[in-house]
């Protein structure tokens, strides 16, 4: 079991699995599972693990109202701190320092770039990526492509934020789904 995956490539892809509540696999540019995911509800938490599940780094819900989220690394450090301003997501070093924002427009489909602007990544779905993952065939459920330009960035930090914006993503999702489901019960009366 690789306890240090190698986190340098230009392509990683995960697989969300929410009937699992969020547990799937992290997948390199040559298609190999390298780590994994995994979505606690209580605490609210995402660990990305190794694949002997040792705990590479935990993402932590700090406020649940204002969509603020701590990625710590395996020691608990703090890495960075993800927080929702209007419509934007903004990264924060421990001192305050902004390193990157994004506004997700479109359900996985996006691109986060550096608090100077220039591009970092881009995230979509994988049936874009067919000229990356030539020949594969993910698993049952969506899959979530990761293209880096940047060489220089903690690629298991920002693994973390697109992490964090799917949970906030789908979590919006449920919300609305039981607004339609209360509106469909109808009136009381």
């Amino acid at each position: 079991m690789n306890d240090s995956p190698n986190y340098s490539g230009k392509y990683y892809a995960y697989r969300k699995n929410y009937y699992n509540w969020g547990q799937g696999p992290i997948y390199n540019e040559n298609a190999e599972i390298i780590a994994k995911y995994r979505h606690w509800e209580e605490p609210a938490r995402i660990e990305i693990l190794t694949l002997s599940n040792k705990i590479q780094s935990t993402i932590f819900r700090t406020k649940k109202s204002n969509k603020k989220f701590e990625i710590r690394d395996k020691e608990l450090l703090i890495m960075g701190t993800l927080k929702q301003k209007s419509s934007k997501f903004v990264l924060e070093t421990p001192n305050k320092n902004k390193i990157l924002e994004t506004s997700p427009t479109k359900k996985d489909d996006y691109e986060i770039s550096s608090s100077l602007g220039a591009k970092i990544t881009k995230v979509k779905n994988t049936r874009f990526w067919s000229e990356v993952f030539k020949g594969v065939t993910f698993e049952f459920g969506d899959t979530i492509g990761i293209e880096f330009y940047d060489t220089i960035i903690n690629r298991l930090l920002i693994i973390g934020v697109v992490l964090i914006l799917d949970w906030i993503d789908y979590e919006d999702f449920l919300l609305l789904l039981n607004r339609r489901i209360s509106f469909i019960g109808g009136y009381p009366g």
